[in-house]
């Protein structure tokens, strides 16, 4: 990641990026995130899936690298709670429905249950994915003019302050025609292919969930994650604030806003432990 943001900054000095203050701000973000250890939050997210429905929910949580995550949900399902820690198991987590029948299950990460109703998976709850992405897309904009844009729209007031806002605008491209192979899961295929999951999956009607294995054939993979992505990045802390995605006719696809962030809170081994006496595992 280091070495992007130096090509990004040396692409800037040279005069072939979009916009030197976006690269900044984009550089900026990534640093923050790979110098911090843990956070805590409220995440509240909108999504729209594939059939037009918004899904709202409102999630408290704790992430501590490498992956740990603790998520007690607000709305609509206060009570349920959610535990991943990848250095005891990278393919399951815990989950506490929180309502009748209140049974602790030990859900795998990619299972129907685990991403009925959800974008993304819960291991990706934390900053690592979303700037990931975010700054891949920002840096191959700014290498590339032709592909897109990326620029400062100004800033914007929120809850925990004063964000600077970036917009990354993918130019209109065809999606690619991706074959994949037999039995594939559409998780492997997006991975390989580099391209979002829940996006691939609303690119292919005829895929009926996102736990299908795919067949040898021919798949399309949108050449961008979304039509226009507005970014607000704290300017104290130069993480994410909000992130909010529209698809390809301007109709509403995500929105995130991370809100309450303390960067490096005193986390602990039991923060992630569902024994906590805490927590209602």
């Amino acid at each position: 990641m280091i070495a992007a943001v130096l090509v990004a900054a040396t692409l800037v000095a040279d005069g072939s990026a979009s916009d030197a203050g976006a690269a900044a701000l984009i550089e900026r973000m990534v640093s923050a995130w790979e110098q911090a250890t843990a956070a805590s939050y409220r995440l509240r997210k909108r999504e729209r899936l594939r059939g037009g429905e918004l899904v709202t929910e409102e999630i408290a949580v704790k992430v501590q690298k490498p992956g740990r995550i603790y998520a007690a949900a607000i709305l609509p399902r206060r009570g349920q709670e959610i535990l991943y820690d990848p250095t005891k198991d990278p393919t399951h987590f815990w989950v506490h429905p929180g309502r009748f029948p209140d049974v602790t299950l030990h859900l795998e990460v990619t299972g129907a249950l685990a991403t009925k109703r959800q974008h993304h998976l819960v291991t990706r709850i934390g900053f690592d994915y979303p700037i990931a992405g975010l700054s891949r897309t920002a840096f191959r904009l700014l290498a590339a003019p032709e592909r897109g844009a990326v620029s400062v729209a100004g800033e914007v007031v929120l809850a925990g302050g004063v964000a600077d806002v970036v917009v990354l605008a993918p130019a209109p491209a065809a999606p690619r025609q991706v074959v994949a192979s037999t039995g594939e899961t559409l998780w492997a295929f997006a991975d390989r292919v580099g391209t979002d999951a829940y996006v691939i999956f609303c690119a292919n009607p005829e895929l009926d969930s996102l736990t299908d294995r795919l067949r040898h054939q021919s798949y399309r993979v949108p050449a961008s994650y979304g039509g226009k992505t507005e970014l607000a990045l704290d300017r104290q802390t130069g993480l994410p604030a909000r992130v909010i995605t529209y698809d390809q006719g301007g109709a509403l696809y995500e929105h995130y806003e991370y809100l309450d962030l303390v960067l490096n809170p005193p986390l602990a081994n039991a923060d992630f432990d569902r024994h906590n006496p805490a927590y209602d595992f």
